[in-house]
């Protein structure tokens, strides 16, 4: 794997093209060492984006006002376009904005941009925690892509890739039906599924790259459908390869399930401030041996509570009676300890059931206006990249011997020394156990790795007052997991792991790299962690 060296702080691959006006040298090295074509078409950076925009509509013949597409530095839309994303790198200065809602305006974005040498990144709902919806080259923007087809047997629904979370879950509802999405509804559905899709309900019905029936995209080397039949390496890669390294999708066919699993439940919340680690052992030791029981665990630490924090929240589905959640939980053992402010609710509906799981609060608006509300593309975006850094990891536990109380009492301890001394405002651990649905799937069957062979994931998240201190605790506080770390998770991007690739993809990597090479030989797209090209 040929590697260069850092270009204002970024490690790009030997796939790079575009670096900005600093980079034009390396491009040239790279085209050299990699036997890209020759730069014959290179112009001046400062004409770069009128160049590309003048391509885009000679390729469109002009059936659109140009101006509606394409944005360009110093234009109104462009300045508007580069609050869009959640987490923005500042160094990405982006050569234009194309915001594309037909199959021809990508691949015309596509031809221009290989015709003039520019490297193009996706964009959807703009989520990423490392800033990988933006790039210095063309950012290829879907989220006017909003298709919503159900087919007939309602088993099935034809998705465009611009769909945020909430738009699939508020309008899947009105159909009686549901879909692993994770907390966030302006989370974009593409960038979720495509980098694998965990959600409470996926112990149950897979993660959402699980239910990918079929994938339409334009590759730096065509247009691609990949389905059961067709283009099959392509689907495999789609379900945890992650977004933007493959091509640019816009459009998706899904499996959908009956809500009506999820119509009645009972809600519980609680915390537990005594015997915290014994309480940390006995929910990795419980596990998931009961799937009626839905959970996630919260550990907090912060500047203003002096000792460690859990917050245990979930739902007990099939349900209406208190008391038979109450048993559920007596026997599952959390009775054993000192369950503080324990408060149950009964539910009804699949959509409640997710609102619940999704803001752990029983104050919520009328059913649906969560997720509907709250769900528009790019609406969590802004212009300054804040201090909060998070890392997802799958983790390995044996059953019948987990982590000791002696184990979770070190993890206290170095926790509170990393968050209190490095002047952090908060840390914070989140466990899930992870169900059969998920880990029954075999570690090859799919570009996931890591998670096929957890028995929990966890999430860790550090603010502190500077990016690059949260960045250092961070490895501090997931180096306490390494014995039993399985690997890193795509939807958290993490960009203190020292071999990404392996983390990600475990030994599928490799078969990742012989895909991309297919779809994209030249190294057109641009990824922050992009898949590895073997020399």
């Amino acid at each position: 794997m040929l590697l260069l060296g850092d270009v204002d702080g970024v490690t790009p691959s030997a796939r790079g093209r575009w670096f900005g006006s600093k980079g034009w040298t390396l491009i040239v090295v790279v085209m050299v060492l990699t036997g890209l074509p020759d730069p014959g078409l290179a112009v001046s950076p400062a004409v770069l984006p009128s160049t590309f925009k003048r391509c885009f509509g000679r390729c469109l013949n002009a059936l659109k006002p140009i101006e509606e597409i394409v944005f360009l530095p110093g234009e109104p839309g462009y300045i508007e376009r580069m609050g869009w994303s959640f987490e923005p790198d500042p160094k990405d200065k982006p050569v234009a904005f194309a915001d594309c809602k037909t199959k021809r305006q990508i691949r015309c974005a596509m031809r221009c941009a290989k015709r003039w040498n520019i490297g193009v990144c996706p964009r959807a709902g703009g989520h990423s925690r490392i800033g990988s919806s933006m790039c210095t080259g063309i950012v290829i923007d879907v989220w006017q892509f909003k298709q919503f087809s159900l087919s007939r047997d309602q088993n099935y629904v034809t998705v465009g890739a611009g769909l945020t979370l909430g738009e699939l879950a508020h309008q899947l509802d009105g159909h009686d039906k549901i879909f692993p999405v994770g907390h966030c509804p302006s989370v974009g559905l593409t960038g979720f599924l495509l980098a694998g899709g965990l959600s409470e309900i996926a112990n149950d019905l897979g993660l959402a790259c699980d239910n990918l029936k079929e994938i339409q995209m334009v590759t730096p080397n065509g247009v691609r459908i990949a389905n059961a039949t067709k283009n099959q390496q392509l689907l495999w890669a789609s379900c945890g390869g992650g977004g933007g390294r493959l091509g640019i999708a816009y459009e998706m066919r899904l499996r959908v399930h009956d809500a009506s699993k999820y119509d009645q439940y009972v809600s519980f919340m609680t915390r537990v401030k005594n015997d915290v680690p014994g309480f940390l052992e006995h929910y990795m030791k419980w596990g998931s041996r009961d799937p009626s029981i839905l959970t996630r665990l919260k550990l907090i630490f912060s500047q203003r509570n002096s000792t460690a924090l859990i917050l245990f929240n979930g739902a007990c589905i099939g349900t209406t009676v208190r008391s038979v959640c109450r048993k559920r939980l007596q026997k599952a053992g959390f009775f054993r300890y000192q369950l503080n402010q324990l408060a149950f609710r009964t539910g009804k509906g699949a959509m409640r059931l997710l609102e619940f799981l999704a803001t752990a609060s029983f104050k919520m608006p009328s059913p649906g206006t969560f997720f509907h509300d709250n769900s528009a593309s790019h609406s969590m975006g802004r212009y300054v990249r804040t201090t909060d850094f998070v890392g997802g990891y799958g983790l390995k536990f044996n059953a019948n011997h987990p982590p000791s109380k002696s184990f979770f009492k070190r993890v206290i301890r170095t926790s509170y020394r990393e968050c209190q001394i490095r002047g952090n405002q908060k840390c914070s651990y989140v466990f899930q156990n992870l169900g059969e649905a998920i880990t029954s799937v075999g570690p090859q069957q799919t570009a996931v790795y890591g998670l096929r062979k957890a028995t929990h994931w966890l999430s860790i998240r550090v603010l502190g007052a500077e990016l690059s201190k949260s960045k250092v605790t961070m490895r501090h506080l997931a180096a306490q997991f390494s014995d039993v770390t399985l690997g890193g998770f795509l939807n958290y991007e993490d960009t203190t792991l020292k071999n990404y690739a392996d983390a990600y993809y475990g030994p599928n990597w490799r078969r990742l790299t012989k895909i991309v090479r297919t779809l994209d030989p030249t190294g057109m797209l641009i990824a922050k962690q992009p898949i590895p090209v073997l020399s």
